[in-house]
């Protein structure tokens, strides 16, 4: 799908005309093209989107934060959101740390405006991060269903003025999203492989 081809889909669910650019000088193209790019954003905070996921290494600035934390990393604009931040060997979540799985002590952190506050005395910090993605051909069918559902839902009520219908779309929007997200966890890593010396001792 391409933008024109979500935006369509977005206003048949909101009984309006196709459209034939995001540029086409009517009210839903207008509202469309204004709003497309946060909602594409949006969307993409709101998972952990394989196709949208980047590991990133933040070099650490000159100045350190005024308290609290001793060393202070900046972001890239591109950045929605960060799921995991480590200063040995990488990104590593909390799950691994619990049943022993990865290295290196977990990382006293939090996230400031668009900066990576941390104490540390590491060069660097390596990130996993939800990015921008503006290429549409790297989206999933799902995730371009549900941005269309979230597009619909969110100008039903600049466009129609129907509140009812908006109720309706954003359950719409939180269903296919729900779908997307749980067909796209379901790739991009390793199957997990099952302990048969185990297994073979509760038969």
């Amino acid at each position: 799908m391409d933008p024109v081809s979500i935006a369509n889909l977005a206003l048949s669910w909101l009984g309006f005309d196709p459209i034939v650019s995001l540029e086409d000088d009517s009210k839903s193209a207008n509202k469309i093209n204004a709003n497309f790019a946060p909602i594409r954003d949006a969307v993409l905070e709101d998972r952990d989107w394989t196709f949208a996921m980047e590991r990133l290494a933040l070099n650490k600035e000159a100045d350190p934060p005024a308290f609290g934390y001793t060393a202070k990393y900046l972001l890239p604009a591109k950045v929605l959101r960060v799921v995991t931040a480590n200063d040995d060997g990488g990104a590593v979540d909390a799950f691994a740390y619990q049943v022993g799985l990865a290295a290196g002590s977990k990382l006293d952190w939090v996230k400031e405006g668009r900066s990576i506050l941390a104490n540390t005395t590491s060069a660097t910090v390596n990130v996993l991060a939800v990015v921008q993605v503006e290429d549409v051909t790297l989206w999933s069918p799902g995730f371009c269903q549900a941005v269309a559902a979230r597009l619909a839902a969110d100008l039903c009520v600049p466009l129609t003025e129907n509140r009812s219908l908006q109720a309706d779309l954003w359950k719409l929007y939180t269903d296919k999203l729900r779908d997307a997200s749980a067909n796209d966890g379901r790739q991009g890593r390793s199957p997990r492989l099952r302990n048969t010396t185990l297994a073979a001792r509760r038969r």
